[in-house]
C-alpha cells in the first residue's frame, strides 16, 4: 500500500475515498481564491517552468536529476499532481461523484494551440471557480453515463486515465494523456516509470514524469 493510501485512503485506494472529493476537505487544504488564482496562471507555468525544468535537465543533468527533481516531486506531491488510474476505478469514480464538468486540456493547449477536451472536473462543484479562470470557463455539465461512455472511448484510443489533485488529498480532476501532454510529453522528463495500468487494446505504457508543473505518481496496489 502506498503513502497516500496509508495517509489518505482510510482502508481504500486513496483515490477511492470519495471524501476526497468533496468541500468539506477542500476547505481544509485549500481556498477558492487560492485555486482561481492557480488556475489563472496555469497554462503560463506549463510554458515557463517546463522550459525551465528542461533547461535544467540538459546543462545540469546530475544535479537536476539527483537534487531539483526529487525536490520538485515531492514539493508537488502537496500541491498538484496525478495519480494513474485504471478504466474501472474511473468509472467507479464517475458513478459516485455528484458533478461532472467536460474542460478544455491546458496541456494539449500548450503543445498544440488547440483546444481539445479530454478532460474533466468531478466531485464538489468547483464552477464559479472555474468561472473566474479563462483558460478553463468554457466548461460543459455532463452526466454520468455520457462521461462514462466518453472515458471508455478514450481508452479504446489508448489514452492513460489518471486524477489530480488541487493540494492533496483534494482531488478534482480527470485526465486522459496521451504524448501530447505535458505529463506524457516526448520533450519531457528523462525519467520513465512502468505504469502496468492497460487499457483494454494496449499493453502496459512507460510514462514520462514531468516535474512541473506536472507530475504523474504511481500507487502501488496492484491492479
Amino acid at each position: 500500500m502506498c503513502q497516500f493510501c496509508t495517509q489518505h485512503g482510510e482502508g481504500k485506494k486513496w483515490y477511492e475515498n470519495m471524501a476526497n472529493y468533496t468541500a468539506e476537505v477542500f476547505h481544509q487544504v485549500n481556498s477558492e481564491q487560492n485555486l482561481v488564482r492557480f488556475l489563472r496562471g496555469f497554462v503560463k507555468s506549463l510554458r515557463d517552468d517546463v522550459a525551465t525544468a528542461s533547461r535544467w535537465q540538459r546543462r545540469f543533468p546530475r544535479i537536476y536529476r539527483f537534487i531539483a527533481y526529487p525536490l520538485l516531486s515531492r514539493t508537488m506531491q502537496k500541491t498538484h499532481f496525478g495519480q494513474v488510474v485504471p478504466l474501472e476505478d474511473v468509472e467507479a469514480i464517475l458513478s459516485q461523484v455528484e458533478h461532472i464538468v467536460r474542460l478544455p486540456c491546458v496541456c494539449r493547449k500548450v503543445t498544440l494551440g488547440a483546444e481539445k477536451r479530454y478532460c474533466f472536473g468531478v466531485g464538489m462543484d468547483l464552477t464559479p471557480i472555474l468561472a473566474q479562470a479563462p483558460d478553463f470557463a468554457a466548461f460543459e455539465h455532463w452526466s454520468r453515463e455520457r462521461a462514462i461512455s466518453f472515458i471508455r472511448q478514450l481508452d479504446q484510443e489508448g489514452k492513460t486515465h489518471s486524477v489530480w489533485t488541487f493540494n492533496t488529498p483534494f482531488i478534482g480532476a480527470i485526465c486522459n494523456c496521451d504524448q501530447d501532454c505535458m505529463a506524457d510529453h516526448p520533450g519531457g522528463d528523462a525519467h520513465h516509470v512502468e505504469s502496468g495500468v492497460r487499457g483494454r487494446n494496449r499493453p502496459a505504457r512507460l510514462h514520462r514524469l514531468q516535474p512541473l508543473p506536472h507530475a504523474l505518481l504511481f500507487c502501488r496496489h496492484r491492479f
